[in-house]
């Protein structure tokens, strides 16, 4: 089957595109390519551009993001909780499968990224969440790296194993070395959850940015079984 993986967070702004673009690079320098979507948008399209240059896609941007939302607030704060809400995000989990379903039929990988936490709501009785639940994809979680990412980890894994869903990886983004925090985090995280922790390093040099594409792509490896 398809090496396909969905990006959640704890948070908005902790890296998720980050980690999705290195990995579709990663992917297309080992010679395979890559399908990427974002299906849902808030306040610019910056992200999802960026995961579609980084995948090496032409054409029209529609093609990775699927609802988009002009203010940077989550979806629901614009299209509503009610009936409208509803059908405008129905429809796009409906477009997310069958994108997601040709994807793997014409790529050697996946990647989906989702939008805010897992339970950010999109519209309708909708979040993050229930789109997981829909594509049912395995999940690797993107958190902060230092103090505050315990509680915040814990409760986003919390959340998805009361659904089901398989967490294959938690990363904590980021990564300095110098907080007093990031020493103990992985390893807690990792005895409490018994999940992987991959620390991925800060990217303010060069070598730090190389060490962290190395570390993602190493992660995707393990956890997909690609030589």
């Amino acid at each position: 089957m398809t090496p396909s993986l969905f990006l959640t967070a704890t948070d908005t702004g902790v890296g998720k595109t980050f980690v999705g673009c290195v990995l579709a690079e990663m992917i297309r320098k080992s010679g395979k390519s890559v399908g990427v979507l974002k299906p849902f948008s808030a306040g610019d399209l910056d992200d999802a551009l960026n995961l579609h240059k980084a995948a090496g896609k032409e054409g029209e941007l529609n093609e990775t993001t699927l609802l988009y939302c002009r203010l940077p607030l989550t979806p629901a704060a614009q299209i509503g909780l009610g009936t409208t809400g509803r059908r405008l995000v129905e429809k796009t989990f409906q477009e997310t499968v069958v994108s997601v379903r040709a994807f793997q039929r014409k790529n050697d990988a996946v990647l989906v990224e989702g939008l805010g936490g897992v339970l950010a709501p999109l519209g309708g009785p909708y979040s993050v969440v229930d789109l997981i639940l829909r594509l049912n994809l395995p999940v690797w979680i993107v958190s902060r790296a230092g103090l505050g990412t315990l509680n915040h980890t814990l409760l986003t894994v919390e959340a998805l194993k009361n659904r089901g869903i398989s967490i294959r990886r938690i990363l904590l983004n980021g990564y300095k070395g110098k907080d007093l925090s990031e020493e103990s985090n992985g390893r807690l995280l990792k005895k409490i959850t018994g999940i992987p922790v991959t620390e991925v390093p800060h990217t303010s040099t060069r070598v730090r940015e190389n060490k962290a594409k190395r570390v993602l792509w190493e992660a995707f490896q393990t956890d997909f079984l690609i030589p």
